[in-house]
């Protein structure tokens, strides 16, 4: 495996949906028992599932990038997008949507009602924030000599609107409010603990990924973070930049391209029964391996855990 220890410092960012939560059911079976509860019936979830793809095609195309283009707004755009998704189940008794059910959805996906952690996540990434970790650059740092091998940040980089950090937030995660183009000189340096740092969504930006302007939108907020600290030039040079996500192509990969350590979580084993690291029948014991793509080189795992032996001593 490729030896990242060699670097001082690190910048260690992850997706989020599909990397450190998922939905507790399907979107479509939950949109459905919210409307069930308010006696909307008429459906199967074979048929939500094809009235919620068209309604999100529909404000796709209307209002790009979750309503950010036309500023509308995600709230507003998820509304539109319920509303469209249960337009062809009213009926003469119930004429129009339940008022109710648009909030009810709204709030069950900003938080853990809709989603739960991958038993990995949490606990991984809050056992980075202990006192030595210096995830956080704080302003005491330079006064002390004993920082450890290593500072590092940890940031969110996501294909998704506004809501994933009162997602994460819901968890338990401490998270700094730092966004793209948001005021770093006001939330950094601080010495309140967190354990994410900033979160770069596809929503601010305007750029999903696999487009490399996403990350470098990380980069920029770690420079922006290291000039709050003092830095008159802040040089990444000495940074080695992780990404981890679920996703081959839009994560790892793209992450090379942009100059990354790309690093794909593969839970299900897709890509370890290739490898020559056979995992064992329950793939606990599922080693890391290197997985080349043409002149691209990634680190597969099989969960967050394994990530310490890539980060730490």
């Amino acid at each position: 495996m490729t030896a990242l220890r060699s670097r001082s410092n690190i910048l260690l960012c992850f997706d989020a949906f599909g990397t450190l939560f998922r939905p507790r059911q399907s979107i479509v079976t939950q949109y459905g028992d919210i409307a069930r509860n308010y006696g909307i019936t008429n459906f199967s979830d074979e048929d939500l599932a094809i009235s919620f793809k068209n309604a999100f095609k529909k404000e796709s195309n209307e209002h790009p990038n979750y309503g950010k283009a036309t500023n509308m707004g995600s709230q507003q755009w998820w509304t539109n997008v319920i509303e469209g998704t249960f337009s062809p189940y009213l009926s003469k008794e119930i004429p129009k949507l339940p008022p109710a059910i648009a909030p009810a959805l709204l709030h069950r996906f900003s938080s853990k009602e809709g989603y739960e952690m991958f038993p990995d996540a949490v606990g991984y990434i809050k056992n980075l924030c202990y006192p030595k970790r210096q995830q956080v650059l704080r302003r005491h740092d330079r006064e002390h000599e004993d920082l450890g091998e290593h500072r590092i940040v940890i940031g969110l980089i996501t294909n998704s609107d506004d809501r994933v950090p009162d997602v994460l937030a819901s968890f338990g995660l401490r998270m700094k409010p730092l966004r793209h183009d948001g005021d770093v000189q006001h939330y950094h340096p601080t010495n309140e603990p967190a354990d994410i740092d900033f979160a770069i969504m596809s929503y601010d930006v305007g750029h999903e990924k696999p487009d490399r302007r996403i990350f470098d939108a990380a980069s920029n907020m770690l420079r922006q973070m290291l000039f709050a600290e003092g830095h008159e030039n802040p040089d990444l040079s000495d940074w080695h930049q992780i990404y981890v996500g679920d996703e081959l192509e839009k994560d790892a990969l793209a992450a090379a391209d942009a100059g990354w350590h790309g690093v794909l979580v593969d839970r299900e084993l897709e890509y370890h029964s290739g490898s020559q690291n056979t995992p064992s029948h329950d793939g606990i014991h599922a080693e890391a391996f290197e997985l080349v793509q043409g002149d691209r080189s990634i680190t597969v795992i099989h969960n967050l855990a394994s990530l310490w032996d890539i980060t730490h001593d």
